[in-house]
């Protein structure tokens, strides 16, 4: 972490940022590192490149350990996590990469961002936790519309909605998901945990 107690990991996988389940187990690996580090109070989660994550990589997908089961086993670990974490996003955040970011505790999001849980588009079953974590944070209701309808949502209805907790310029992301950051560590931890 830096010295305000911030710290980061970023996906480097640019610039689609597709996920695999050996890009999430090392993803929650570095978050679990600063997790147990009683000098980081907040985690940004970044990615390089055009998008937060444009979703999984088919290419990679016929790794017989690249299961949707193998996937979806890291889940519970990134929702275990004791410090606040927030996923900063750039691009798109689109199908499971949608799920990864409503994962997080927070979300700072580029006003020319968006989220797009697209699975009904390409004739798979909602994935990545969405069925669970989109309800929670929009109500049944609209999550089935999201859902079903794969509606691709800009900042300014996510933000509305409470998908994303902050929106700001591309240029200044970086410092508005740093500053949440570093005041949710100006917190007592066990407070926050």
């Amino acid at each position: 972490p830096r010295e305000d107690g911030v710290g980061a990991v970023e996906i480097l996988r640019g610039p689609e940022n597709y996920l695999t389940v050996f890009v999430l187990r090392d993803l929650l690996a570095g978050l679990q590192a600063l997790d147990a580090d009683p000098a980081c109070g907040a985690i940004v989660v970044r990615s390089e490149g055009k998008h937060f994550c444009a979703g999984r990589d088919w290419d990679t997908a016929r790794d017989p350990e690249d299961t949707a089961q193998a996937t979806y086993a890291v889940a519970p670990g990134l929702l275990a996590l004791r410090t606040p974490w927030i996923a900063e996003l750039t691009g798109g955040g689109m199908s499971v990469g949608m799920g990864l970011a409503l994962c997080a505790d927070y979300r700072v999001a580029a006003d020319t961002a968006y989220l797009w849980p697209k699975f009904v588009k390409i004739g798979i079953h909602h994935g990545f936790g969405l069925t669970a974590t989109l309800p929670w944070l929009v109500g049944p209701q609209r999550a089935t519309e999201l859902l079903s309808l794969g509606a691709r949502v800009g900042m300014e209805q996510a933000g509305a909605w409470g998908l994303v907790d902050r929106v700001a310029p591309l240029e200044q992301i970086m410092d508005a998901s740093h500053t949440l950051g570093a005041v949710l560590t100006a917190q007592p931890a066990e407070a926050v945990a």
